[in-house]
C-alpha cells in the first residue's frame, strides 16, 4: 500500500484553501490520481483542522480535503504503534490489535468517508471528538511548558494524578545518565531521551490523542497500573528505542530541542508517524526539511517533500 500513498501535512492544505479555487484543487487531485497516487488524510490532519479558531478558514481547508482527499482514512498514530508491538512481540490475547492495512476503521474513518462522499456536509464537532479536541489542547500545553523550560525531561511536569508523579519520578532516575555532564555525545544523548520520553508518554501515560488503542493493548494484558506498565515497557519492549515507528517521532522532538524550536512539536511527530507507511510526504513546515537537511543519508527522510513538488 506505501507505493501509492501520498500525505500531507495540514499547513499545506491550510494554503491551499487560500490560493486555490476547488475547481483547481480538484485538478490537483486528478493530476495526482493520474500518476497513480492516492491522497490520504490522517486523524492528526483533522484534530489540527478542527482546531482552527477562524470558523470561515476552517471550513475553507474542510472543502479542500473533502475535493482532494481519497474516502480512505490512515490510522491513528497509537494504533500503528500497537500494530507494530504485537506484530514484533506477540502477546496472548492481542491479535485482534494487528491491522489489516494502515487504514482506519474508526467512528472518525467513518464519519470523514461520509464527509467527503457529501461536499454539502461539514465536520461537525461531537461529544467525543470535543473531549479529543480539550485532551489534545492540554497535552500541547504540557509540552509547550516542557520545551519552554529547557527541553529535558527534569522539566517535563505532567498532572499528578493517577501514579504519574511517581512515574515520571521514575522515568527522570531512570534516564539520568543521558544528562551528565560527560556523556561523550550529547546531541545523541537528547534525541535518546526524547525517544525515551515519547515512547512512555504515549504508551504508559496514554497521553496522546487517540488513547484507545493504547487502553485495548493494556486491557488485553491485564496490566492497568502506569507503573507495572513502565516496567513491562522496560522489561519486553525496550526494543522501541531503537527501531520501529517510534524512532522517527522522538528523533524529530529531540533534534528540535536541540535547535530551540518550540512550533507544535508533538504533533509535529505525530505527523511523522506515517512517514514509514506512505509513499510520499508533502510539507512547508521548514523544521521538517530543516531536519532533512540535517541527516542526508537517512533513506527514511527521502519521502520528505514540499508542496511545490506536489504541483509538478
Amino acid at each position: 500500500m506505501k507505493e501509492n500513498l501520498v500525505y500531507l501535512d495540514t499547513n499545506i492544505y491550510s494554503n491551499l484553501s487560500k490560493s486555490m479555487a476547488l475547481f483547481e484543487v480538484t485538478e490537483l487531485r486528478n493530476h495526482v490520481l493520474a500518476q497513480g497516487k492516492r491522497p490520504v488524510i490522517s486523524p492528526i490532519n483533522i484534530l489540527e483542522i478542527l482546531a482552527t479558531k477562524n470558523d470561515q478558514l476552517r471550513e475553507d481547508i474542510i472543502l479542500v480535503c473533502q475535493h482532494f482527499c481519497e474516502p480512505d482514512m490512515l490510522a491513528e498514530p497509537e494504533a500503528l504503534i500497537i500494530d507494530y508491538i504485537v506484530s514484533s512481540r506477540r502477546q496472548r490475547n492481542t491479535d485482534h490489535l494487528i491491522l489489516k492495512d494502515q487504514l482506519s476503521k474508526s467512528d472518525l474513518a467513518q464519519t470523514w468517508r461520509e464527509v467527503q462522499a457529501d461536499k454539502n456536509r461539514t465536520l461537525k464537532i461531537g461529544a467525543a471528538e470535543k473531549r479529543q479536541l480539550e485532551s489534545f489542547k492540554t497535552l500541547q500545553g504540557y509540552f509547550h511548558a516542557y520545551y519552554s523550560r529547557g527541553n529535558r525531561l527534569p522539566d517535563l511536569r505532567l498532572p499528578k494524578s493517577d501514579g504519574l508523579e511517581s512515574f515520571t519520578q521514575r522515568v527522570i532516575e531512570d534516564t539520568s545518565s543521558l544528562r551528565k555532564d560527560d556523556v561523550p555525545k550529547p546531541r545523541v544523548a537528547v534525541l535518546c531521551e526524547n525517544r525515551t520520553l515519547i515512547t512512555l508518554t504515549i504508551l504508559c501515560a496514554g497521553l496522546c490523542p487517540f488513547p484507545q488503542t493504547i487502553d485495548a493493548f493494556w486491557d488485553a494484558i491485564g496490566i492497568t497500573g502506569i507503573n507495572e506498565r513502565y516496567t513491562f515497557v522496560k522489561d519486553e519492549l525496550d526494543f522501541l528505542t531503537d527501531v520501529g515507528p517510534i524512532i522517527g517521532l522522538g528523533s524529530f522532538m529531540g533534534w528540535q530541542a536541540t535547535k530551540g524550536h518550540d512550533n507544535g512539536n508533538f504533533l509535529d511527530c505525530l505527523h511523522l508517524s506515517y512517514l514509514p507507511y506512505v509513499k510520499y510526504f508533502y510539507t512547508d513546515d521548514h523544521a521538517f526539511h530543516d531536519f532533512v537537511g540535517a541527516y542526508p543519508q537517512a533513506k527514511s527522510l527521502k519521502g520528505i517533500l514540499n508542496s511545490e513538488s506536489l504541483l509538478k
